[in-house]
Parts: C-alpha cells; sequence; structure tokens
C-alpha cells in the first residue's frame, strides 16, 4: 500500500470469501504520564482501495490488568469513509481522561463483512503541551442535551459536514449532513456519536432516554 512504508498490521473481511471479522490488536500494558497537558492516541488507517474501504473498527483503552471482553465502551468508532490507500488517513483521539493510568490499547475490525482489508500503522501516544486550533475544536466541542429523548446538537465545532451515530455494537444507527440529529426512532441506551469536519472526526459518547 502507497500509504504506508515497512511493516504495518491488516485485518480481513474478504479474502478469496467473504470473512466476518472480530479481530483485535492489543498493545503491551502503557502507563500514562499523570500530564496537565494533552495525551492524544494517534494512529495511520487505510483500506484495500479507493472503491473498497467500508472496513469498520473501534478503538478501546481498557486497564492494563484487564482482558478485553467486546461489551466495553470504544473512546473512538467508525466506518472508513474513503479508501485511503495512497495516503494514509491520521486519526487523533484525545486520551487526557486516562493521565496517570496504567492502560492497554485495543483496536477492533468488525461489523463489517465482503469488503477486503483495513491497514494499522505508527500507532503512538503523544503529549502535547498548549492548545492548537483543532484541539481546542475537540475540547470545545458540545453535544446537547444529553441524554436526551429526541433531537441532539452539535455546538462549538466548525465546519461540520456530518454526524454518524452508533450503536455498542457498532452497527451504524443514524446518518446526518447536518449539525443536529433526530434520535426519537432509536431505542434507549448508549451511543457513539462522531462528528466529521473538513479535517477530523470528533468522537462523543450520549445516551437516549
Amino acid at each position: 500500500m502507497p500509504a504506508f512504508t515497512g511493516w504495518y498490521a491488516t485485518s480481513w473481511s474478504w479474502y478469496i470469501e467473504p470473512f466476518t471479522p472480530d479481530n483485535t490488536l492489543t498493545s503491551p500494558a502503557v502507563t500514562l504520564p499523570p500530564s496537565q497537558d494533552l495525551l492524544w492516541l494517534k494512529f495511520k488507517v487505510g483500506a484495500f482501495d479507493e472503491e473498497i474501504y467500508e472496513e469498520h473498527y473501534a478503538v478501546y483503552i481498557i486497564p492494563a490488568n484487564s482482558t478485553f471482553t467486546g461489551e466495553e465502551t470504544p473512546v473512538f468508532e467508525e466506518t472508513l469513509d474513503a479508501g485511503y490507500t495512497q495516503t494514509a488517513k491520521n486519526i487523533n483521539i484525545n486520551i487526557t481522561s486516562f493521565a496517570g493510568q496504567n492502560v492497554k490499547v485495543v483496536l477492533r475490525h468488525y461489523n463489517c463483512t465482503d469488503v477486503a482489508f483495513i491497514a494499522i500503522d505508527d500507532i503512538e501516544i503523544v503529549e502535547t503541551p498548549g492548545l492548537a486550533v483543532s484541539d481546542a475544536n475537540k475540547i470545545n466541542a458540545q453535544v446537547y442535551p444529553n441524554p436526551t429523548s429526541d433531537f441532539i446538537k452539535i455546538k462549538g465545532v466548525e465546519k461540520i459536514q456530518k454526524i454518524r451515530i452508533f450503536d455498542l455494537s457498532g452497527i451504524l444507527v443514524l446518518e446526518s449532513q447536518a449539525s443536529e440529529a433526530d434520535i426519537r426512532k432509536l431505542p434507549a441506551g448508549q451511543y457513539i456519536l462522531n462528528v466529521h469536519t473538513e479535517s477530523e472526526i470528533i468522537s462523543k459518547k450520549i445516551i437516549k432516554k
């Protein structure tokens, strides 16, 4: 893949025949610094080609002494929206809330079939001082009302292209091309909301009453 150099990890949803993957890549234990600055989990992701790409994956932060079960709530989740074969998609997830903890990072490829493969590379945790514009976007992003029983709205984020809502099993249950969504038809429970801008994806947990 031109988007990556050297070795990288892949998980397949098709090879000669359709697969239904539920594959995980788990890091060694990592002790995060008790930082007053920002902590970011960063990695690159890509898919098979520009037309076959709708791989679904999620990212979890779990205690270092625990075993992943799949019932945990992800800190980030998406279905790839383009192939990213020539240039990788750069994912930046704010994990500052886990500062000072001993954790493992779990990347999970699941809830997709008959696509091709997902590729992951250059996973790192980075500490950054200060507050860049994109960082401010993530911190200022507000989802309200939350919990709610009818509409969910986003403010504090510029140039929203769309929002996507996933249930905790990773299934896309709603998509809106605006800064709000009507969730009245969704069952009560917890969901992951991803806000797509021109340059990033901001992930938030929401509760439908």
